[in-house]
């Protein structure tokens, strides 16, 4: 979870950036100031669980380019709440022709009481999304840089590929960062270890290759099952 801003105009971006830590109570809540889209999307692709983005609609000369910045962090990103801040108030409608479900619109021109006052709305629904999500069956995941929330249920297995990094494989994501399968296996109960380099989620397993000891998964990849853990992980899945 995080808050992002998209906007091309270095000089609002951080005027925006400055309000949002003054409205903010959580200290260790992460804002990212970003210029252009493909910057935002690379770091929305490893933390795309219920964020928030405010977002410009006029970006590099491109009177509509936010909306379809916007589309592409939806993509990724299904529940975190999108904000438009522009000067072209006269856009707002055409938001939902690009169907990213905006929570709203802010109007650079208003005044700076308005402006505030909008800007802390927004953080306060942000908060009040992140509150009902932590009372689901999520877990965390601390890196050195960052802490991300995921869904177990949308996990199918992770892999240790070297140097201390870890490859999570889901059912329609992929996220890499530092760490070991050690600290990831109490995490859920869900999670078994089949391999020195692999951890499954047996709740995602959909067959077993027992001939070739491999585990199919619902990412539709296959990971090895070594033998010390061949017979406990085909009695569970039973």
């Amino acid at each position: 979870m995080a808050i992002y801003i998209l906007e091309d105009n270095i000089v609002q971006g951080i005027y925006l950036k400055q309000i949002l830590e003054k409205k903010i109570l959580d200290p260790h809540e992460q804002i990212h100031l970003h210029s252009d889209i493909e910057s935002i999307y690379e770091k929305v692709y490893l933390n795309s669980e219920m964020n928030l983005y405010f977002i410009d609609i006029d970006l590099h000369k491109e009177i509509e380019g936010g909306f379809n910045g916007a589309k592409k962090i939806r993509e990724i990103d299904k529940d975190g709440l999108i904000v438009f801040v522009s000067s072209h108030y006269e856009l707002a409608l055409k938001s939902y022709k690009y169907l990213v479900n905006a929570y709203t619109f802010i109007n650079k021109n208003d005044d700076l009481e308005t402006f505030t006052t909008e800007i802390a709305n927004c953080v306060s629904a942000y908060n009040n999304s992140k509150a009902l999500t932590n009372t689901s069956d999520f877990i965390s995941i601390e890196t050195k840089s960052n802490i991300f929330r995921l869904d177990p249920s949308l996990i199918c297995y992770f892999e240790s590929i070297g140097m201390h990094k870890i490859a999570i494989y889901g059912i329609s994501f992929y996220k890499e960062f530092y760490g070991s399968l050690s600290e990831i296996l109490p995490l859920h109960q869900s999670f078994k270890r089949v391999h020195h380099s692999y951890i499954v989620n047996i709740n995602n397993i959909t067959d077993i290759d027992r001939k070739n000891k491999l585990i199919k998964t619902k990412s539709r990849n296959q990971i090895p099952i070594s033998r010390k853990y061949y017979k406990e992980i085909t009695q569970l899945i039973l």
